[in-house]
């Protein structure tokens, strides 16, 4: 159909204004336009040139209302017959088969009670989640997936504590399509049972999940069997019983700008230092990373100089993050807002804060590796920086024995203390870097002080007596520092203001 037609399916989730049992999902089924797809010759002779166009062309459409159950031939030949039902639920399909008269459907359902896949939410309780947690270390799910259907046993394997401690707060329902094969008295040969919607409601939160999105005829969806893709094509239509007006988005974007003047608010809103000290507000933002390998997280390492103070966390991670491909590259977006701060003594030009990132990577079994390392000084110079550090990973010089230490158990850790990033000429090392990614990074400082109009050493004597023209003189003073201290707190908050005005 198209070069992306296996990328081109993505989830999203809509918010309910009304009851689940109002919505109504629409899907349209149409053979693509192929040579393989023109009628045998003896249906041609039955039809017109123009009929033959119309049923290439034309969408076959199916409606669906939530939880309606749909049979395939499998399922009424199955369900028809009360031998081979067990569950109540089993005897419920017998019941409807026969009392209304169901037919075999192409396209058909599975429904919440039949458990064809595990619900994709984890428990939120420790200790409940350790079945499923085992279910996707194995990648017995997307095991599943492939096999649906071949087995009952398969469909109620995922009825297990997890799910019920979900099942308050998420049902499923799932549309298929049967490519199975079936002799003359529709006995089954081969199942081939292809996944087209899947749709999950949380009943605490009344939002439904659509999995893949809605779209429209030009950007259809490719039907996707166990071989590989049928000759059709189809798009998906919700009706949600209800127009949406945005009220809701409205007063979401409306909150979300509190929230973030509340920010601003607080970045730019100072508690007076000490006597004879300054303070430093650094705003660091872990932007992305590019170039990497696997799921990713960033840990973050702040080490303070001697004659500097810190009141905040100096070490941290991100989240875990999958990548998104931006122009052929790989890029992982994290937006990881790390404030510290951190103060000194005024008349002191303040080293810098060493800040290093290591890059980890963790794979499907859950081994971490060490995917690199940056370090860079943050200098105490109020203003915006933006910097993109470039990682390297430290490597055996044995390179053969590298790559299998790291694919087997994930590597070693060559590096014991991170100091050796700062100053690498002070270590004795047996053990080569290897460039890897980068990490973008953007950071804000913002400094303040608070210092004595007259300056005085601590072995000075003191002044026995002071005259009115010297404590006006020391007021002119004080004054004079405060409004240079804020002339700079001025100068700083315009350039961040410019900084976030010009992205």
């Amino acid at each position: 159909m198209y070069d992306f037609r296996k990328n081109n399916k993505s989830s999203n989730i809509y918010w309910l204004k009304c009851p689940i049992q109002h919505l109504n999902l629409t899907l349209k089924l149409k053979a693509q336009e192929t040579i393989t797809l023109l009628p045998q010759f003896s249906e041609h002779l039955n039809q017109s040139d123009e009929e033959d166009a119309q049923n290439l062309l034309q969408y076959q459409e199916y409606n669906f209302q939530w939880q309606e159950k749909l049979f395939s031939q499998y399922q009424v030949t199955k369900f028809g017959d009360i031998q081979n039902c067990v569950s109540e639920t089993d005897l419920a399909f017998n019941r409807s088969i026969h009392q209304f008269n169901k037919k075999p459907q192409k396209v058909f359902t599975y429904i919440n009670e039949e458990y064809a896949f595990p619900l994709p939410f984890e428990p939120k309780v420790y200790g409940e989640g350790l079945f499923r947690s085992c279910i996707k270390r194995l990648n017995l799910e997307d095991f599943v997936k492939g096999t649906l259907g071949k087995g009952e046993s398969m469909h109620n394997f995922f009825k297990s504590e997890d799910d019920e401690a979900c099942e308050d707060e998420l049902s499923a329902m799932y549309i298929f399509y049967d490519n199975s094969k079936y002799d003359e008295d529709n006995n089954l040969i081969f199942q081939d049972e292809c996944l087209l919607v899947s749709v999950y409601h949380n009943t605490k939160y009344n939002y439904i999940m659509v999995s893949p999105d809605i779209n429209n005829e030009s950007n259809p969806y490719a039907v996707e069997c166990s071989s590989g893709y049928l000759d059709f094509e189809y798009f998906i239509n919700v009706d949600f019983g209800q127009a949406c007006s945005g009220e809701e988005l409205k007063d979401l974007l409306n909150k979300l700008l509190k929230k973030l003047e509340k920010k601003q608010k607080h970045l730019t809103k100072f508690v007076m230092p000490a006597l004879r000290t300054r303070k430093y507000y650094i705003s660091l933002e872990i932007e992305s990373a590019k170039d990497f390998d696997g799921d990713i997280y960033i840990e973050y390492h702040v080490k303070i100089p001697e004659n500097i103070e810190s009141v905040s966390l100096l070490t941290g991670r991100t989240h875990l993050n999958k990548f998104l491909m931006n122009e052929d590259i790989q890029m992982w977006t994290f937006g990881h807002i790390v404030d510290f701060e951190v103060e000194g003594a005024t008349g002191i030009d303040p080293m810098p804060l060493k800040i290093i990132f290591e890059v980890i990577s963790v794979d499907r079994w859950g081994r971490h590796r060490t995917e690199g390392y940056t370090y860079f000084p943050l200098a105490l110079i109020p203003g915006y920086f933006k910097k993109q550090l470039s990682c390297t990973r430290p490597e055996e010089l044995d390179e053969i024995d590298a790559e299998s230490r790291r694919f087997f158990i994930g590597g070693s850790h060559l590096i014991e203390d991170l100091e050796m990033l700062v100053n690498p000429q002070l270590y004795a090392t047996n053990f080569r870097f290897v460039s890897t990614g980068s990490v973008a990074v953007h950071w804000t400082v913002i400094s303040h002080s608070h210092s004595p109009g007259c300056h005085s050493s601590e072995n000075q004597s003191p002044v026995p007596h002071t005259s009115s023209s010297d404590l006006i003189q020391g007021a002119d003073a004080v004054l004079k520092q405060y409004k240079r201290a804020k002339a700079t707190l001025a100068a700083a908050t315009r350039s961040l203001r410019q900084a976030v005005d010009s992205e």
